[in-house]
C-alpha cells in the first residue's frame, strides 16, 4: 500500500511539474503572438500611413502637371506610345531631384 501510495505521489509531482512546464510555455507562447500582433499591427499603421503619403503626392504631381504652361510638345502625344505623366515630370522643370 505505501509502495502504490509513493509511486501514485510520484506520479502527482511529476504531472503537476509537466503542467508548470506546460503553463510557462503557453505563457512565452502568448507574449509571442502579443508581439507578432503589434508588429503586424504597426505594420499596417506605417503600411496605411505610406498609402497616404504616395496618394497625396500623385495628387500633388498632377495638379502640378495640370498647371505647367506651355505643356512641352513631348507631352502632347496621344498615340498609342503616349508619354505618361512620371516621364513628363522626369523631363520637366518639376524633375525628380526636386521633388525627393
Amino acid at each position: 500500500m505505501e509502495a502504490m501510495e509513493a509511486e501514485f505521489d510520484g506520479s502527482r509531482h511529476y504531472m503537476e511539474a509537466e503542467l508548470s512546464r506546460t503553463r510557462d510555455d503557453l505563457d512565452k507562447m502568448r507574449d509571442k503572438f502579443r508581439r507578432l500582433q503589434n508588429s503586424y499591427t504597426a505594420s499596417q499603421r506605417a503600411n496605411q500611413d505610406l498609402e497616404e503619403k504616395l496618394h497625396a503626392l500623385v495628387i500633388f504631381l498632377l495638379l502640378c502637371w495640370l498647371t505647367v504652361k506651355p505643356k512641352p510638345s513631348w507631352c502632347d502625344d496621344q498615340s498609342e506610345s503616349s508619354v505618361t505623366l512620371g516621364a513628363c515630370f522626369s523631363q520637366s522643370e518639376l524633375g525628380a531631384e526636386k521633388l525627393s
